[in-house]
């Protein structure tokens, strides 16, 4: 898995140690994570500029911590714990009751992460209803005000590349402002 797939789990998974982020860190580390997380809602962001984020975030952890997040191996149930610790919670679309357990949604970030995607996947579409695609849509297409339209391959590039990132930067932002306040 790429580095800039793990980067804001292996941040919060590098929490409570020696090698988590410092409050003069935060400070910088925050707009940066902030810009990712707006990026990642935008229609016209490139792929070229979560990239350059992701150096410039790299550039702000010591070599360390760098090599700390690479070495993570993160299981089902890291990810899971993680998912438990901050509150993140999915209800996406099974077919079944209509929800997914929490130990089904960190077996789906797993394996997407493992595969080098990003979001978990759920519903006859592969997206969760938020990403926009409709039930009724065939593969490849997405439904939006109740028409069919292609997907923008640059934003589905995008939030691919930022991998379980997207799932935990609202943790993440959280745990940046609480550390900058400290410094």
């Amino acid at each position: 898995m790429p580095l800039e797939t793990r980067l804001a789990v292996g941040i919060l998974k590098l929490e409570g140690t020696g090698w988590a982020v410092t409050a003069e860190q935060a400070k910088t580390l925050l707009p940066l994570w902030k810009a990712v997380k707006s990026l990642s809602n935008s229609d016209t962001a490139s792929s070229e500029e979560i990239q350059a984020l992701y150096e410039q975030i790299q550039e702000s952890l010591t070599a360390e911590q760098l090599q700390q997040i690479q070495a993570l191996s993160l299981t089902q149930d890291d990810l899971r714990s993680l998912m438990e610790q901050y509150g993140i919670q999915f209800n996406l679309p099974t077919g079944g009751d209509g929800t997914l357990t929490q130990e089904q949604i960190a077996t789906r970030v797993a394996q997407r992460a493992q595969s080098g995607g990003g979001m978990p996947m759920g519903g006859p579409g592969g997206m969760p209803p938020e990403a926009g695609m409709g039930a009724g849509a065939p593969p490849g297409m997405m439904e939006q005000n109740g028409q069919q339209i292609t997907p923008d391959p640059t934003r589905m590039a995008q939030r691919r590349g930022l991998g379980m990132n997207r799932l935990f930067l609202e943790p993440l932002i959280q745990l940046l402002e609480i550390r900058a306040a400290e410094g």
